[in-house]
């Protein structure tokens, strides 16, 4: 997740599919997308205009912002020789979760999720979230009414991803407001959280 593999020319999806011991690609993750620097597969990954939120960089918004973002990612990534640990995926037929462990120059570790939707047409994205360790944002989503049904789960929730076994919920915190992302067990109890103090 999040990227449409069929859109990566046949050696960038090879070299995705080595480096993952030949793992069939339902999706491409985010990080080995950006890594391509196929930045023609990353935006055509999108139904219409792109649009991404990361908690630093803010929106990133359009064709020419998301190139821009997508080569700065790469060069940062390759400069920092990161690492990238698959944590878990949560991928539902209208939204998808993604998280990783970034390990900078084989040390440091950073947590790091991120939610895309993808109602388009053959799985195309309408927007994607980032949620990593980074000062407070406001809110990014509106909560929804009717998932009051997991408010004993997340406050003020806006969107969830569950698959059976992982409930992803992100939600807005009222005090300070800020935008977060937690992921549940299937029993309910909190596994890992992203975009607050103390991210797991």
């Amino acid at each position: 997740m999040p990227w449409l593999p069929e859109l990566f020319s046949a050696p960038a999806l090879q070299a995705v599919q080595d480096r993952r011991r030949r793992e069939a690609l339902i999706s491409m993750p985010y990080f080995d997308g950006l890594l391509t620097g196929e930045t023609e597969a990353l935006i055509g990954s999108f139904a219409g205009e792109p649009e991404l939120h990361d908690p630093i960089r803010g929106r990133i918004r359009g064709a020419r912002a998301l190139a821009d973002y997508a080569a700065d990612m790469a060069a940062w990534l390759r400069a920092h020789e990161v690492v990238v640990e698959d944590v878990a995926r949560t991928i539902l037929d209208d939204r998808g979760c993604e998280e990783v462990v970034l390990r900078v120059g084989g040390g440091a570790a950073l947590p790091y999720a991120l939610v895309a939707d993808h109602p388009g047409p053959g799985g195309a994205l309408t927007e994607m979230r980032l949620y990593y360790a980074a000062p407070p944002r406001p809110p990014l989503l509106q909560p929804d009414p009717a998932l009051g049904a997991v408010a004993g789960i997340a406050e003020h929730p806006c969107t969830v991803t569950d698959d059976g076994r992982t409930c992803a919920v992100e939600h807005n915190l009222a005090s300070p407001p800020r935008a977060v992302l937690t992921v549940h067990a299937s029993g309910g109890d909190v596994v890992r959280r992203y975009g607050s103090d103390g991210d797991l």
